[in-house]
Parts: C-alpha cells; structure tokens; sequence
C-alpha cells in the first residue's frame, strides 16, 4: 500500500488487485458503503445480483423512473452493503473487479443523498438540448468524475458527499482508493460540469483506453512485446501513445487504430533490420 496525489492533487492510496481492499476501505459507523455496479459489464446484471443475494439485496437502478428506464438492462445499478461479509460484494470481489464490472464508494451521509449524485452523473448536457448519457458505473469514469471531482455534487447535496472512492484498476493490477478534495467553490448546476475542456479530456482518455484494452486482446506475441509487454500493465504506456497519435492523425475506432499500429511495428521492425 502506498500514497500519493494524482495529477488533479487528489490524495490516492494503492493496493495489488489482488488482495481484498477492505483494510484501506474506512467503513463508516454511521455513514454507507455502496457497490456501483456496470450493466454494460456485468452479464444480466439485475439476475446476477438476485442470485448473488439469494433475492435478499437492497438495491436499485439508477434509470428507474427516468427516460432511460427502457434500457436498464445497461444501467448502472447500487447495492448498498451491510458489512464487509456482504454475499453480492464476496461475489463480485471473485468475480467482477479483476473485470472493471463496479467500485466502492464510501460516504458519511445518507443512501438517498449519494443515490441523488449518482443519477446527477448518469447524463450530461454539453450542448443546450443535446443530453448524453455517462457510464457512470465503469471505474475509470468514476475515478475521474468522482475522484478528481470533475463533476461536482449539486447545490443541494453536500459538497463532501463522498468520503471515499475504491476502484479497481485491470491495467495496473491495483485497487486505487481516492479521497475527493473538498471543494469550497460553487459546484455549479446540476449536470453542467466546472470545467468542460477537463471532462471531454477525460471521456476522450476514456474511450481510448476502452480501444487500447480491446486492442491488446488482438495482439500477438510479437506486438505484445515490442509495446513492451508481455502484460498489459508493462505495455500499456506506448499503447496509449501509439494510439493517441493514431487519433490526431484521424484514425477513428479500433480498427483504424489496429492498421495504424500494426504499420509502426512493421516500420520498426524494417529499420531494426537494416
């Protein structure tokens, strides 16, 4: 385990993915301690919950009773845990957080103060009319919008709503646990995030790395090697580079980016050889 501050000045701790994260969880004695679990990960996810509980899960959907209530198969989904034992968070513990399928999140306030948080995040509005949805529930989402307070809770809930964010991370192989500055500014308003130049930042880092991790399930050994592998967490770095230069020089979605890369191993391994 480990501290340090991310480049947003959050204070973050680490730990191997592997080990349970409940030692550096501060499990509050008065507060909650919620899994946001992904429907676009976990594999019919409202089922998987019933039978991880045995039917006995206090949980909802974050798109009940909205718009979006059609498509809640997709949803992001809480489950607000009893303790540490809890049989939905030993299941997802085994199963789901190798997968990036959810993350803690720990606060000192009520259920219905943090579920209002939530559902301010599943949607923004950029552009006047233009509403887009935010998987919210995905861990590197929530480390940005969430940890790095990207976007803030509203005027109407507490600033310090959330006392701790646990997330795991599959590329470096660590749970990474954040402690959300606590902001004195104005949070502006609901869904209009502070600095919008940050967050398209960050849903473009997002949406490359989602292409950088399907990219690297196509790749040979060979490739895998000169990006610096033979693991994700030792190649992932040039990854990332090779396919931010693909996107600026137009190449959009994975298989662009693929053909792009695959054409600098080539040119590589030519010059290697002359």
């Amino acid at each position: 385990m480990c501290g340090l501050r991310d480049e947003a000045g959050v204070m973050v701790d680490v730990c191997l993915l592997s080990a349970p994260p409940f030692a550096h969880i501060k499990w509050p004695s008065n507060g909650t301690v919620a899994l946001v679990l992904d429907g676009v990960a976990v594999p019919n996810v409202a089922r998987s919950i019933y039978e991880w509980s045995g039917g006995a899960a206090k949980t909802e959907c974050l798109y009940a009773g909205t718009r979006w209530e059609p498509v809640s198969d997709f949803a992001p989904w809480i489950v607000w845990l009893e303790s540490e034992k809890d049989p939905v968070l030993a299941a997802f513990l085994e199963r789901g957080a190798a997968q990036e399928w959810g993350y803690l999140l720990v606060t000192n306030y009520c259920p219905d103060a943090l579920r209002d948080y939530l559902r301010q995040l599943t949607v923004i509005e950029r552009m006047p009319g233009c509403v887009e949805l935010i998987r919210i529930a995905h861990p590197e989402m929530a480390r940005r919008l969430i940890g790095e307070g990207l976007m803030l809770p509203g005027r109407d809930l507490p600033q310090d709503l959330v006392s701790q964010v646990a997330s795991p991370n599959l590329v470096s192989g660590t749970w990474i646990s954040q402690e959300p500055s606590r902001n004195t500014g104005d949070p502006g308003n609901e869904g209009t995030p502070k600095n919008v130049e940050a967050l398209n930042a960050a849903f473009c880092a997002f949406n490359r790395r989602r292409d950088n991790l399907a990219l690297w399930e196509m790749m040979d050994s060979p490739v895998r090697k000169w990006l610096g592998g033979p693991t994700i967490k030792d190649a992932f770095r040039k990854l990332d580079q090779i396919t931010e230069e693909a996107e600026s020089c137009g190449h959009a979605g994975p298989r662009h980016k693929f053909l792009y890369l695959l054409d600098r191993y080539r040119n590589d391994r030519l010059l290697s050889h002359t």
